[in-house]
């Protein structure tokens, strides 16, 4: 999960990188605990903070007040900005593979299924 924050510096709203959390397979009660361990201080001045989750839509369900805002008394909302890089660029594919019509993915299928079990280095073959 990565976390961005808007700051509002002078005429304009600035979005800054805050940091990263990696998780595997977790549920989106699990979201929020990443989230509260990551604003372990104080955040006086910033005006909004927005949650990009990786395939966790759930976490937008959960009450709002349970995501650390009403600690640091500021005007926060968790905003579903999209899904991680990954899947953004392997739908891109998927879909660019299914519009050509050459059924690409078949052969990528294939190919994966012939090459599954050769060896990677030119040492792993035998004479």
């Amino acid at each position: 999960m990565d976390v961005h924050i808007l700051i509002w510096d002078n005429d304009l709203v600035t979005s800054l990188y805050y940091g990263s959390s990696g998780m595997e397979h977790d549920r989106a009660e699990d979201m929020l605990t990443y989230l509260k361990e990551m604003f372990d201080l104080n955040l006086g001045s910033l005006s909004t903070v927005n949650g990009w989750t990786q395939c966790k839509p759930e976490i937008f369900q959960l009450p709002e007040q349970e995501i650390a805002i009403k600690e640091y008394n500021v005007s926060t909302r968790m905003m579903n900005l999209g899904s991680c890089g990954l899947h953004i660029l392997h739908n891109a594919f998927k879909s660019g593979a299914v519009a050509s019509g050459w059924n690409v993915g078949s052969l990528l299928s294939r190919l994966n299924h012939l090459l599954h079990d050769a060896p990677t280095s030119r040492k792993d073959f035998k004479d």
